[in-house]
């Protein structure tokens, strides 16, 4: 089933260095998404926006959100963030 649908994600970390070091993880996976997927990222001070739009399938949205989740997770970690 496709869908149009937009994610708007916000993360607020404790200072702008955590939030940049998650920012720069994420790049690397910034690209060659599937046709009708993308993704935006941009800093503000210690706040990371990510923003989805599909016009794709629901569930490929879904599973990229899911590991950008799991990306982000494993950067706190690292961190010490959390």
């Amino acid at each position: 089933m496709n869908s149009n649908a937009k994610v708007n994600l916000k993360f607020v970390f404790r200072d702008r260095r955590a939030a940049r070091a998650v920012e720069k993880s994420l790049r690397p996976d910034n690209v060659n998404f599937p046709v009708g997927l993308s993704m935006q990222q941009h800093l503000e001070g210690r706040e990371l926006y990510i923003d989805f739009q599909s016009d794709g399938k629901m569930e490929t949205l879904l599973n990229t959100i899911d590991e950008v989740l799991v990306s982000i997770s494993a950067v706190v970690g690292t961190i010490g963030e959390a």
